[in-house]
């Protein structure tokens, strides 16, 4: 192998390192109760702090974004403190990205396009029903998985479940937020939570104790680990 065929296999190989590295760093730190707390404080000067109407939705988004990262970090936490450790990074990056990527189905309202938000008051996939999908589609990958023993399929299924609980505490802050059609497509009906129960849910969330059976695993990460690295002769993420 000449030397510039080995950079190119070095590159993605640090980058996974020091994505893993900074994983570590944020689920450790987001671990700790008054690291919670202060994000839970941060979340608060922001949303009663400063007047949300009139804004642009630019300026809103550069608001509401960081809170529903604090709230992702926050829930990301209490699985760590719950374990003992992280969860898979696979599982970690695709709940803290689905914790912002949701909104990204605001845009088309945003360039003109009804197509997400006709007779709704936020697009239909800001709804219940995305959950339920994710979530299936992760059991199915669980059991293939099981079966495959590959790493594609470990991989797939830790993400599908990172996503289900991204999208679901992404729903955690905007249904206390504003009104969303929950359970679109059954009805379209509007509905919304008392913002407290929200700041309550977050509490109980930040407080959440460690475990007394330490080093319990992600749905399906114990299954997605050894036999997999054996297998594929490949290093766990």
């Amino acid at each position: 192998m000449d030397s510039r065929n080995a950079m190119n296999v070095r590159e993605p190989a640090r980058l996974s390192s020091s994505l893993t590295a900074l994983y570590g760093w944020l689920a450790s730190h987001a671990a700790r109760g008054w690291v919670s707390l202060v994000l839970i404080a941060g979340i608060l000067s922001v949303d009663l702090a400063l007047p949300w109407q009139g804004w642009s939705f630019t300026v809103r988004a550069l608001l509401d974004e960081p809170c529903h990262q604090a709230t992702g970090l926050i829930c990301l936490g209490a699985i760590t403190r719950y374990r003992g450790r992280p969860p898979d990074p696979r599982f970690g990056w695709a709940m803290l990205v689905c914790s912002n990527a949701t909104d990204l189905d605001h845009l088309p309202l945003e360039f003109g396009s009804s197509v997400l938000t006709a007779g709704t008051p936020r697009p239909y996939t800001h709804a219940l029903w995305v959950v339920v999908v994710l979530g299936l589609a992760a059991l199915a990958a669980r059991a293939w998985s099981r079966r495959a023993r590959t790493r594609r399929s470990a991989t797939t299924m830790l993400v599908l479940f990172g996503a289900a609980c991204g999208v679901s505490d992404h729903f955690l802050r905007d249904i206390a937020s504003a009104q969303m059609s929950l359970w679109w497509p059954v009805t379209d009906a509007p509905v919304q939570v008392p913002y407290r129960w929200y700041v309550a849910a977050i509490v109980v969330i930040a407080l959440l104790p460690a475990s007394r059976q330490r080093g319990l695993d992600t749905p399906g990460e114990r299954s997605a680990q050894s036999p997999v690295a054996l297998r594929d002769n490949v290093t766990p993420l």
